[in-house]
């Protein structure tokens, strides 16, 4: 088992998994909220806004579990206090629930750390290097 927290006599699993969580969705929550209340006031309220919240409630749920479970790992490791820690993850989870393309994106970066690759998959080329183009 992975020990997150370090407080495994302290509280179940359950309950500290479900604090962050919490905090993860409050955050899509919020930012689903103003999107809807902007789309209404804009008479522009269509199904794809429901898809598109559902989607960012499962990806901020997803993405914050992971990033929860890193982050939360590696700063138990490191020997910050309980609370200190919790409440750390609880801050990331949710603005990661209101911005989860960022967190996909610090996912990305720390699993390239990891694995030693550098740069993006292509490589960019310049408009202007490119042949056949002019103004």
């Amino acid at each position: 088992m992975i020990d997150i927290f370090g407080a495994d006599d302290l509280f179940p699993r359950a309950i500290l998994a479900g604090r962050f969580l919490l905090w993860g969705w409050a955050g899509a929550y919020i930012y689903s909220f103003h999107l809807t209340w902007r789309r209404f006031l804009a008479y522009d309220l269509t199904p794809s806004v429901y898809i598109f919240t559902s989607n960012r409630f499962l990806l901020a749920t997803t993405i914050g579990a992971i990033v929860a479970v890193g982050v939360g790992t590696f700063s138990t490791a490191a020997g910050v206090p309980f609370n200190v820690n919790l409440a750390t993850v609880c801050i990331i989870t949710f603005f990661i629930g209101f911005f989860p393309e960022q967190g996909l994106d610090w996912i990305t970066a720390t699993a390239k750390k990891a694995l030693g690759q550098q740069g993006g998959i292509a490589k960019e080329t310049r408009l202007s290097e490119i042949e056949g183009l002019s103004i």
